[in-house]
């Protein structure tokens, strides 16, 4: 616990340079993987190379940041964008499940991921998934919910908050707006709805969907379709421990 204490302080010491709060929480992701390595596949790692890895990784993650906070250059939207995440754990018997899209514009590439959490705020497990072509964020935003809604169905999860960053779905799925063009979208989510014990949609700040965002953003290697993460993906380890402390 002593240790964890100094990951934790460390982090949080402004004092340090960006890569300098960063390393320790790559070091002990980097330790935790290897453990699952050798665990589950038999697989033998060094701490040279878990060193490294963590190094490589920690830079680029640090990149990624501040590539981020860059895209918005005034004062307020760095403020913004630096606040620390207020994301709220479910109540009890709930799982609270983030999703979010990638979309292009031109429609050939969209992905959708979700994020699951317990009551605790504790990760259960997270998804990834190429989408079909869509016209429209919007379109990508309800296809991501759609996928989310299935995957947690399908792993037998019937008390579900299900949490965007997108006002307008909400109000679409809710039926406080109309929008004829994602119709056949608002059917499929009610559809979904139907096969659970108790369902919320609810809506919450970008700086609280982070996660989600991030993981959309991630690409799938392989020319898989489709990724199911039991363990934290690397790329959102950061973002879920600020939304663990917040709560």
């Amino acid at each position: 616990m002593i240790k964890i204490n100094a990951v934790i302080e460390c982090y949080n010491n402004d004092n340090l340079a960006s890569l300098e709060q960063q390393i320790p929480i790559w070091t002990l992701w980097r330790i935790w993987k290897s453990r699952n390595q050798l665990l589950y596949q038999n697989l033998e790692s060094t701490w040279q190379h878990d060193t490294i890895k963590a190094i490589e990784e920690a830079t680029e993650w640090v990149s990624c940041w501040q590539e981020d906070l860059s895209r918005n250059a005034t004062p307020d939207t760095f403020q913004r964008n630096s606040r620390r995440s207020h994301w709220k754990k479910p109540r009890q018997d709930f799982i609270k499940c983030n999703y979010d899209c990638k979309f292009s514009q031109n429609g050939n590439e969209t992905r959708a991921a979700w994020i699951v959490r317990d009551s605790d705020g504790f990760f259960i497990r997270a998804g990834l998934s190429r989408g079909g072509r869509v016209l429209s964020v919007l379109e990508a935003e309800f296809q991501s919910l759609v996928m989310a809604m299935q995957h947690t169905w399908s792993q037998g999860n019937r008390r579900v908050i299900f949490e965007g960053d997108n006002q307008t779905v909400l109000k679409l799925v809710k039926g406080e707006a109309y929008n004829f063009r994602v119709h056949n979208w608002i059917r499929e989510v009610r559809f979904w709805q139907e096969k659970f014990s108790t369902v919320e949609f609810h809506w919450t700040s970008r700086e609280n969907n982070r996660a989600a965002d991030r993981l959309a953003k991630t690409s799938i290697r392989n020319h898989s379709s489709f990724v199911s993460f039991f363990h934290v993906p690397s790329s959102i380890v950061n973002i879920l421990h600020e939304d663990h402390l917040s709560h």
